[in-house]
């Protein structure tokens, strides 16, 4: 199983616990028109970078082209959004150095 495939799961325990979030960050992984449709429906705008063989058409999924068309029309502000999600990366990355240790998710029979 790949992360992907658990990310109808944990995308809607985001969106739970944050019902006001403006965007959904993440890289080539996420650039499918599935999970943008998901997210659309959901609310945020998506942000997922691209892969190198993308185009504009819907296929179907008619929030695939306004995800991506402000990488298109501007894309330095495009970009600066799309970048909030190299803060999340460092910090995970400095607690990760920080506590080598798996970091597990709080659980009832943890507490």
């Amino acid at each position: 199983m790949g992360e992907l495939s658990a990310f109808e799961d944990v995308f809607r325990m985001t969106v739970a616990l944050h019902p006001r979030a403006r965007f959904q960050l993440g890289d080539g992984l996420y650039s499918a028109r599935w999970v943008v449709g998901m997210v659309s429906k959901a609310g945020p705008e998506a942000r997922f970078l691209p892969r190198g063989d993308t185009n504009l058409k819907c296929l179907g999924e008619p929030a695939w082209p306004k995800s991506i068309i402000g990488l298109v029309k501007d894309p330095q502000a495009w970009m600066r959004e799309y970048h909030l999600r190299s803060r999340v990366e460092a910090f995970w990355g400095a607690m990760k150095a920080r506590s080598p240790e798996k970091i597990r998710k709080k659980t009832a029979e943890a507490q």
